[in-house]
């Protein structure tokens, strides 16, 4: 089955520009695979996709590399000089926006933002709704993120005529360079914003709702798309990764789907039989405890733990008073007469 190509350009996927040579691309790819891979994170929330996004790119660059006289950049060998095609419409047709006019920087796509969260143990049973605020780069609002005074649209780059390509020397293919002015884009920003200085994003705050499953691991890492820091000129904005930290809960221990707690007990219930109140997740339930039971014991709750895959296993303690009454210390001393153990006396463990 083939995977679906991605719908943005793979330069920008990769977080390259279109005349990055091929040890960059490769570096890139393998620093990005390695970071989404999802068998590397195994608790990671939109991975999946990311990484079959990213292999995709990378596969589409190298093909139209290979399919590419003299390591041209896609998309450009088919043209000869003077041609229309894809000159015609600029390197802009390549990257999207049509924003790179006399600009002394390289429109990039932004940068992935990493956030941690704590929350209960409470908000892991259940899920819970979180909102973040975080420092970020976001679009620039007086210029609509396009790097123009006012959103304006931009003018045919005077020194190509919007071809995208300039003459360079005395003819021939190798003479027609990629065009200084507008590097490629066919278009120039007649006035640049004064806000962004013409990068089209300024730094700002972003507010990102998010919905956390319940159940989810300690350490588990969600990815929102397009929630980091906005991209150049439009360029598409990073991702935002998100990781999970749950606060340790002081009666509960979680592992797995199963919970683990501890329930003291009187030693003479513990020797009689009883019943003890345990606290669940969901409410209190008693549970009884035959005679005889001693610490250590541990006993199942089947179906008490996260979800109905998980159980709850209540281990005894089993509480020996400190300090006795006369009478409490006369009953004991009878008690132990009868079973033959007089007290102060050491019993013999047979190891073998």
């Amino acid at each position: 089955m083939n995977k679906r190509l991605p719908a943005r350009n793979p330069f920008q996927v990769l977080g390259v520009n279109a005349y990055a040579s091929e040890q960059e691309i490769k570096q890139a790819f393998r620093k990005l695979a390695k970071k989404y891979h999802p068998d590397l994170n195994m608790a990671a929330y939109g991975f999946e996709e990311k990484f079959t996004e990213l292999t995709c790119a990378y596969k589409t660059i190298r093909d139209s590399k290979e399919n590419s006289a003299g390591g041209q950049a896609p998309g450009f060998a088919s043209h000869p000089p003077g041609g229309g095609g894809f000159f015609k419409k600029g390197i802009g047709s390549l990257f999207g926006p049509k924003a790179f006019g006399g600009l002394n920087f390289t429109p990039l796509p932004g940068e992935n933002i990493e956030k941690l969260i704590s929350i209960s143990f409470k908000e892991v049973i259940r899920g819970v709704k979180k909102r973040l605020k975080f420092d970020a780069y976001v679009a620039c609002a007086d210029c609509s993120g396009n790097g123009s005074k006012g959103g304006a649209s931009f003018v045919v780059c005077p020194l190509c005529q919007g071809a995208g390509r300039a003459l360079a020397g005395a003819g021939g293919y190798a003479g027609h360079q990629l065009c200084p002015q507008c590097l490629g884009g066919g278009d120039v920003i007649r006035v640049r914003c004064r806000r962004c200085k013409a990068r089209g994003r300024i730094k700002g705050v972003r507010e990102v709702n998010i919905s956390i499953p319940p159940g989810v691991a300690d350490g588990a890492r969600f990815l929102v798309r397009d929630k980091g820091d906005a991209g150049t000129l439009l360029w598409p904005s990073g991702d935002l990764i998100i990781t999970v930290s749950t606060v340790e809960h002081p009666f509960f221990r979680r592992r797995g789907n199963d919970i683990f707690c501890h329930a003291p007990v009187p030693f003479t219930t513990a020797a009689l039989g009883g019943s003890v109140t345990v606290p669940t997740i969901s409410n209190d339930v008693k549970m009884t405890v035959p005679p005889g039971a001693g610490s250590k014991t541990v006993f199942r709750l089947k179906g008490r733990g996260i979800s109905a895959k998980g159980d709850q296993y209540v281990r005894l303690i089993v509480n020996v008073p400190s300090r006795l009454t006369a009478k409490q210390k006369r009953l004991l001393e009878a008690f132990a007469n009868l079973r033959g153990d007089p007290a102060g006396t050491d019993e013999k463990t047979d190891v073998y």
